[in-house]
C-alpha cells in the first residue's frame, strides 16, 4: 500500500506539467499563426477582418486553455 502512494504523488506534478506545456506550446503556435498570417495573408483583407481573423484566434487559443484547465480546477478542489 505504500508503494502506491508514492506513485500517486507524481502524477498530479506529471499532469501539470503536462498542461504548463500544452499551453505553452499553444501559444507558440498562435503566435506563429499569427506572424504568418500578418506577413502572408493579412494584405488582402481589411482592417477589420484582420481584427476579427485576430481576435478569434485569441477566442481559439483561450478556448483550448480553458478546456485544459479548467477540469484542474475542478479536481483540485475536491
Amino acid at each position: 500500500m505504500g508503494n502506491r502512494d508514492n506513485r500517486d504523488i507524481g502524477r498530479p506534478k506529471l499532469n501539470l506539467i503536462l498542461k504548463t506545456a500544452l499551453s505553452l506550446g499553444a501559444g507558440i503556435i498562435w503566435f506563429i499563426f499569427l506572424i504568418l498570417w500578418l506577413y502572408f495573408l493579412a494584405e488582402g483583407f481589411s482592417v477589420y477582418r484582420n481584427l476579427a481573423i485576430i481576435f478569434l484566434s485569441v477566442l481559439v487559443l483561450g478556448i483550448v486553455n480553458a478546456v485544459v484547465w479548467i477540469p484542474f480546477g475542478i479536481i483540485g478542489r475536491k
